[in-house]
């Protein structure tokens, strides 16, 4: 066995469990039976071995240790979280350097880094010129807005607020409509006419103007009773027309 394992000559002491012939080994952590490459450092075990819970060591890495008994690193670990959810960060994972002696040190690399989560993350793009006043004059408020970028994401607020921000605006002080009028009669001697009511406006120094209408109409009737037509003086003697007016 030692001979095909490449161990055979070399000097050390016996590893118990009725092991004989020199070969310098070490307990493996979990026995491997059957027989598996442990994480691809581990070689030349035999059934009967592993269920001694011994394994051998390739005959460079027992040469490479002052002690006779080689470092071995474990298995690499699940990868940790990335350390942002976006815009680029970082995720680690590990494995163990096994030594037998404090000051033993393990051939290769012990810790990965990889770079996850590299998608910018949404920001807000430039904010709008702010809207109109909410109101014509006196005290109101008035409104700008910025898109989330890219479209459909969901932004964090900043120090600058969320997607909307309002301030307070004035138009100056509003001007002052008197009460409408009453209605006054209607126009019309027969027949259907109209009929108006009006009002004041009172504008404010440096204020709103007036802007709302100042007078109203609305349709009204007349009966015209009994009517007759009376033909008019004659307008033109070239051609003579007359005008009918109508009598009530």
């Amino acid at each position: 066995i030692l001979a095909a394992l490449g161990l055979a000559g070399i000097g050390g002491p016996s590893v118990g469990g009725g092991i004989n012939g020199g070969v310098t080994g070490f307990p493996t952590p979990v026995p491997q039976c059957p027989y598996q490459t442990y994480n691809g450092q581990l070689t030349g075990s035999t059934a009967g071995c592993c269920q001694r819970n011994y394994c051998y060591t390739p005959r460079s890495t027992i040469l490479r240790s002052a002690s006779g008994i080689a470092t071995y690193q474990g298995n690499w670990g699940e990868y940790e979280a990335c350390s942002v959810s976006c815009g680029g960060g970082t995720r680690k994972r590990t494995r163990p350097c096994i030594r037998y002696h404090a000051n033993d040190t393990c051939e290769h690399e012990s810790e990965q880094i990889h770079r996850c989560n590299v998608a910018p993350c949404p920001n807000f793009g430039p904010w709008t010129p702010y809207g109109q006043c909410s109101s014509t004059c006196g005290a109101g408020t008035q409104t700008r807005s910025r898109p989330c970028l890219p479209a459909g994401s969901t932004c964090a607020d900043d120090n600058q607020g969320g997607a909307t921000q309002s301030q307070p605006c004035n138009n100056g002080a509003c001007p002052v409509y008197s009460n409408w009028s009453p209605y006054g009669a209607c126009d019309a001697v027969c027949g259907v006419g109209q009929q108006t009511r009006s009002r004041t406006c009172t504008a404010a120094s440096g204020g709103a103007p007036c802007t709302l209408p100042l007078v109203d109409t609305k349709s009204c009737a007349v009966s015209c009773g009994s009517c007759q037509e009376v033909p008019g003086p004659c307008q033109n003697y070239n051609k003579c027309y007359r005008v009918i007016t109508t009598q009530c």
